[in-house]
């Protein structure tokens, strides 16, 4: 079973589709972002908004604004990375 602690890791397959799955949500916005996060900061995008309940989403909240998850996330979609949040995100309690 993949994606499970203590499993085998993620595949580039899976990469590729989670990546082709973010960026076809909003395609034109995520390139707007990707390529000028000042003028157009992660915050516009659906894929942050939702797990932020700042938009209706069926699994709720999921981040609080500027825990490990949401700094991951809105730094990677920015181009650069917070790899320490990240890291502390992907921790299973």
């Amino acid at each position: 079973m993949q994606n499970s602690p203590g499993g085998p890791g993620t595949t580039e397959t899976e990469f590729t589709a989670n990546f082709q799955s973010v960026v076809g949500l909003e395609p034109e916005q995520t390139s707007r972002v990707v390529n000028d996060p000042t003028n157009n900061p992660p915050q516009t995008l659906l894929i942050v908004k939702k797990p932020r309940a700042m938009e209706r989403h069926k699994g709720g909240q999921i981040f609080i604004i500027g825990d490990d998850a949401d700094r991951c996330l809105t730094s990677w979609l920015s181009g650069a990375t917070d790899t320490a949040s990240c890291m502390t995100a992907l921790q299973v309690p």
